[in-house]
């Protein structure tokens, strides 16, 4: 009877424990937006003056690798590359075109590290709608 008490026991705390690392883990990735690589400013940053983006790829739910329009009055973007995140349930897919209303502006929020198909590491910048 002594080895079951033992054995429920350790099973317990085994339980407990995985519990315990994914919940630990879990805040870890709410505190960046869940995204790997990105790092959070701790206020919002500098105006982008960018009004048109086109979805180039999607990370995840919310959030999208996009490209700015940039100056040209032509339909082409091939302006500066962006991680454009939203907290508002907003869905994003592949070649959808963003256009900023003029009640809101567009800020950097962070920044966001991933490694490109060619293997080099990228570095851009987080943006948001607000």
């Amino acid at each position: 009877m002594k080895n079951w008490g033992i054995f429920f026991g350790g099973l317990g705390a085994g339980v407990v424990l995985t519990l315990l690392v994914i919940f630990l883990i879990g805040l870890g990735m709410n505190s960046n937006g869940g995204l790997y690589g990105a790092k959070m400013f701790d206020k919002p940053g500098q105006i982008v003056h960018d009004r048109s983006f086109k979805v180039l790829q999607v990370i995840q739910d919310n959030a999208a690798l996009v490209v700015a329009k940039g100056d040209s009055g032509l339909d082409v973007y091939l302006g500066d590359l962006y991680l454009l995140i939203n907290h508002d349930g907003t869905y994003y897919y592949d070649d959808q075109k963003i256009k900023v209303p003029s009640s809101k502006v567009v800020r950097q929020v962070g920044i966001y590290k991933y490694n490109a198909k060619s293997g080099n590491q990228k570095t851009v910048p987080i943006i948001e709608i607000r």
